[in-house]
């Protein structure tokens, strides 16, 4: 009995560890398709808070390799090294230390100094996207910044809406620009861990 509650808890263990703990996505974004919990990653999938840089390098060598992948101006190479300045969603803070730029048609995915995977982000979808359709899909958005300009008037919302365990989606708003979503992405809000050994 007792053996078999051990390996039952070794099983859970083992579980709770691998890729079905954590919430996957495509690389190739679809409008409000969220990250699916306890799915295994394929080609072309990322997890959030699992997925390493080096992991991420593997899984994308053709696209990167082609030339599609302009790197913009300002960014040394892809993947770029980012300042790692404190980004705050919510009442989360998080820092992204390393920038990939997968090309038009997919998310550019943020790395934190693990060089686990903590942002995507969609910079444009086919079609313009207004605030009031985010808040329609997620009934839990709020607001978690808000900018002004030289006259204190707000021109720019940073929202989130809390998914589950440790995602949430983010979206940047103009609304100088008839609430008009500049973008939309997804963050993952809990600690990250060195990968086992050093391996990246």
């Amino acid at each position: 009995m007792q053996k078999s509650i051990m390996a039952t808890a070794a099983t859970l263990a083992f579980l709770a560890a691998g890729p079905l703990s954590g919430q996957t996505i495509s690389a190739r974004p679809v409008l409000f398709k969220d990250p699916v919990w306890g799915v295994e990653p394929k080609h072309g999938e990322v997890v959030l808070g699992r997925t390493t840089l080096k992991a991420a390098l593997r899984i994308f060598a053709v696209e990167l390799e082609e030339d599609s992948v302009r790197v913009p101006l300002g960014h040394p190479g892809n993947p770029s090294l980012l300042e790692g300045r404190e980004q705050r969603v919510g009442g989360v803070t998080f820092r992204a230390r390393h920038r990939l730029d997968l090309g038009p048609d997919r998310y550019t995915l943020y790395f934190d100094e693990n060089e686990r995977l903590v942002a995507l982000e969609a910079p444009a979808y086919a079609r313009p996207l207004q605030r009031k359709e985010v808040a329609a899909k997620y009934p839990s958005l709020r607001v978690y910044y808000r900018g002004h300009n030289a006259e204190r008037v707000p021109v720019y919302e940073g929202l989130e809406a809390p998914l589950g365990e440790c995602v949430s989606l983010t979206a940047g708003v103009w609304l100088a620009r008839g609430d008009a979503v500049e973008n939309l992405g997804y963050v993952y809000t809990c600690a990250t861990k060195p990968a086992p050994g050093g391996d990246k």
